[in-house]
């Protein structure tokens, strides 16, 4: 590796195999989410207020937002962040569990009333 100035920034090396080997190392690998077999738990229905669509997206019974990943943490920094006053008003617990029903109603006659 070759130093350059007084501030001895690092440039990548010049010659072909020690290149190769530079790009390899500071080359980021990329995640396919596909890949990692995320599946729809059931609980995070009353959790964090999601269904799973007939198109397989999570839908957010509250604002009907579809969210495309199904990473628990992405679906929990969604409920988190755009819904903390049902957070705090209905806490985890029977108070949820009737409010989390009354959406889902809801969204079901929502959804009947677009699919005809």
């Amino acid at each position: 590796m070759q130093l350059f100035g007084p501030l001895s920034v690092a440039l990548p090396p010049t010659c072909g195999r020690a290149r190769a080997l530079f790009d390899m190392a500071t080359k980021k690998k990329q995640r396919k989410t596909e890949d990692e077999k995320c599946e729809f738990k059931v609980e995070w229905t009353e959790t964090f207020t999601l269904i799973q669509n007939l198109n397989g997206l999570r839908t957010c019974l509250i604002c009907l937002e579809k969210l495309a990943h199904n990473k628990k943490s992405n679906l929990e920094t969604h409920f988190t962040t755009k819904h903390v006053s049902f957070r705090t008003k209905y806490p985890l617990g029977d108070a949820r569990k009737k409010a989390v029903e009354e959406l889902q109603k809801s969204e079901e006659k929502l959804s009947s009333v677009f699919n005809y």
